[in-house]
C-alpha cells in the first residue's frame, strides 16, 4: 500500500470512530484505478451477505464501473446505494451519470506545477515543491442523505 493510500485509510478510520461506526474490513478494497476494477469491487460489495449503503471510490472511473454493477445488479441510485468518485472528470456530469464527486483544483494545480517546473529550469529553485490546495464537494445525483 502507497503512503498516500495509507493516509487516505487513517482519515478514513479516524471519521469512523469520531461518529462511533464501525469498522468493517470486508467493506475496504485496494485495486487500480480503470472502470474494470470498479466493476469487480462493486460486484463484490454489493454481493456481500451485508452490503454497504454507501461507496467511496478512489476515483471518477473506478466509480463509473461500480454505477455500471449495480445498475445491472438492479440497485437504484441513489435509493439503494450512495456512490462517490473522486476528480470531477468531464463523464461524471453527464446528464444521465451526475456524479457525486471530489473536484481538484485542476487548473490551479496546473498553473503552480508550471510556474514551479519553470523556476526549476531557469535555475532559481532545485528543493521539491510542497503544496497543499483544498478539493471540494460536488454534490450530484448519486448521494442519498446520510442516516446513521
Amino acid at each position: 500500500m502507497s503512503s498516500q493510500a495509507g493516509t487516505g485509510m487513517a482519515s478514513y478510520r479516524e471519521v469512523l470512530h469520531e461518529h462511533g461506526l464501525a469498522e468493517k474490513e470486508e467493506w475496504m478494497s485496494f485495486s487500480d484505478f480503470t472502470q474494470a476494477a470498479g466493476r469487480k469491487v462493486g460486484r463484490h460489495m454489493l454481493s456481500l451477505p451485508e452490503r454497504p449503503s454507501a461507496i467511496f471510490a478512489a476515483n471518477d472511473v473506478t466509480a463509473l464501473g461500480v454505477l455500471e454493477i449495480a445498475e445491472e445488479l438492479g440497485y437504484q441510485i441513489p435509493d439503494d446505494l450512495s456512490l462517490v468518485g473522486y476528480d470531477d472528470i468531464t463523464y461524471a456530469s453527464l446528464p444521465r451519470i451526475q456524479l457525486t464527486t471530489v473536484a481538484q483544483p485542476a487548473q490551479e494545480m496546473g498553473q503552480i506545477a508550471g510556474e514551479w517546473l519553470l523556476s526549476v529550469i531557469e535555475g532559481h529553485r532545485s528543493h521539491p515543491l510542497h503544496c497543499v490546495l483544498n478539493p471540494h464537494l460536488v454534490v450530484r445525483c448519486t448521494t442519498a442523505p446520510f442516516t446513521y
